[in-house]
């Protein structure tokens, strides 16, 4: 049965309420909204949301999987490629060092949208063992972006489309250099994703994953809609990735961040600490004010502008989160290479380059660059 509910209100708290009362009220398992901003006036939206009721996953159908090939079987990708996989799909995952684990022991995956264990993965270590795909879902750390392109290519075919979901400014780009544009879709998860010891992916809250096109082609990202159609994964569409790449900085810069410049906090003491709350709503207004003049200056439509509710909404979730782990505070406490050049270079470079003046998110930055060096991640 098929389930269709239109909802045309101002966008905030009350339409995200709404949607998951009638989710709830209609037993929908699973669902992806697709969300379309209008602004009507000074900080008024329009939203429009699609909901569509299916069967679950476990008993779905599928008329064509598609085989997919996850790049980076981090927690993203081992998440996001098992859920493909429970959907029905042929999924292999290129492993190095769990490569042995997931061939011995198979996937775990504990989640507050359901667990799921397969005793048997297909995991490879080598790219050739793939051959070409319908789609890669691309999940590495963004400092092995550039080196990962190789690996890219051999699953490449004429039909081949890349989901790139890696935080960071500029990583479209950086793919576009090698690959068709057309086949580009970036990927912003804001959900709480860790591995633990034992190999076990642990899904802790949230899970929405908002999907845009590197040349805002609609028909092309229905595409990824059809993709994760009958999974457990909520999928949000963008019709201006630039946009949504800036609205997720909103929520890295400032809490991986300062996360990091603290030598390694989780997220509810910044969001419960008066001067680090204050400090992170201090970058996140910087983030916005880059973010529109970048938005501005390439011509985007003025419907696609960051502003209050969009700090609003970042610090509403965050605080909800308990305490949370972000990516790069993870890499600091455990030794291990951080992402600095595309979460946080990159968007300082691009503040430079308009000439906007961003004091608050030009210090953290510099003060997690200045960790980088001392410390050789």
């Amino acid at each position: 049965r098929l389930v269709k509910v239109a909802v045309t209100m101002n966008r905030g708290p009350l339409l995200e309420l709404f949607v998951l009362l009638i989710v709830e009220l209609l037993g929908v398992q699973s669902f992806q909204m697709h969300t379309t901003f209008t602004k009507l006036g000074s900080g008024t939206f329009r939203s429009r949301a699609n909901i569509v009721r299916r069967q679950s996953s476990s008993t779905i159908t599928m008329k064509d999987p598609s085989r997919i090939a996850v790049i980076g079987s981090g927690a993203v990708g081992l998440y996001y490629g098992g859920r493909l996989l429970e959907a029905g799909h042929d999924v292999t995952f290129l492993a190095r060092r769990d490569l042995d684990r997931l061939n011995k022991d198979g996937l775990r995956i504990k989640s507050v949208d359901g667990d799921v264990n397969f005793a048997q993965v297909k995991a490879v270590g080598d790219v050739t063992e793939i051959g070409e795909v319908d789609w890669v879902l691309l999940s590495v750390k963004s400092y092995a972006l550039e080196a990962c392109k190789e690996l890219v290519k051999g699953c490449m075919g004429p039909q081949t489309r890349i989901l790139a979901v890696i935080n960071g400014f500029g990583i479209e780009s950086c793919l576009a250099s090698d690959f068709p544009h057309d086949k580009i879709f970036g990927g912003m998860a804001f959900t709480c994703i860790n591995r633990e010891s034992d190999g076990e992916v642990n899904h802790l809250k949230y899970g929405t994953i908002t999907f845009g096109h590197y040349k805002d082609d609609k028909d092309e990202l229905a595409k990824v809609v059809d993709l994760f159609e009958g999974s457990k994964v909520k999928v949000t569409t963008s019709d201006c990735l630039l946009y949504s790449r800036w609205e997720k900085l909103c929520w890295n810069i400032p809490f991986n961040g300062i996360a990091v410049a603290m030598g390694g906090i989780t997220t509810d003491i910044i969001v419960t600490d008066p001067d680090l709350r204050l400090l992170a709503r201090k970058v996140m207004e910087d983030v916005v004010k880059v973010g529109n003049e970048d938005l501005e200056t390439r011509n985007i439509s003025p419907e696609y502008r960051l502003n209050d509710e969009t700090i609003a909404a970042m610090f509403s979730r965050t605080d909800n989160m308990g305490p949370y782990r972000p990516s790069t505070m993870i890499d600091l406490v455990e030794g291990k290479q951080m992402e600095v050049e595309y979460m946080f270079g990159n968007p300082l470079e691009r503040a430079r380059a308009l000439q906007v003046s961003c004091g608050y998110m030009e210090s953290v930055i510099s003060m997690i660059k200045g960790i980088q060096r001392i410390r050789k991640l």
